[in-house]
C-alpha cells in the first residue's frame, strides 16, 4: 500500500508498505504551485507515482497544481495523466495542471 508521510509544509516521502520509495513536494513559483516527485529507480514502473500525485494533491492546499515533464519523459506524463492532471499547452515542455473538484 502506497502511502505519503508528511515532512514539512507541502513535502512528502512515499512508501510503499515499511520501505521509503521516494519523495514529492510543491514548491510556488512567482506564486504558481508545482509538484516534484522522485522515484527510486528500483521502484519505477509499479504505478507509485500516480498514486503519490493524486494523493499529494489531494493532501495539499492548493485549488490548481502544475506538473511540468520533459516531452519525452513519456512515464512521468503517463503517470500525471492517471492522477487527474490535464495537458495544457507549452513549446517548450510538456506542461500538465491538476484543478481539485
Amino acid at each position: 500500500m502506497i502511502t505519503l508521510r508528511k515532512d514539512k509544509k507541502d513535502f512528502w516521502h512515499i512508501y510503499d508498505g515499511k520501505t521509503r520509495v521516494g519523495k514529492i513536494y510543491i514548491k510556488t513559483i512567482d506564486g504558481t504551485p508545482h509538484i516534484n516527485m522522485f522515484i527510486n529507480k528500483g521502484q519505477q514502473g509499479k504505478g507509485i507515482g500516480r498514486i503519490a500525485l493524486k494523493k499529494a494533491c489531494k493532501q495539499s492546499r492548493y485549488k490548481r497544481i502544475y506538473a511540468t515533464t520533459r516531452k519525452g519523459n513519456v512515464a512521468s506524463t503517463k503517470a500525471a495523466k492517471a492522477a487527474g492532471f490535464k495537458e495544457v499547452p507549452s513549446a517548450r515542455q510538456r506542461q500538465l495542471v491538476w484543478v481539485r473538484r
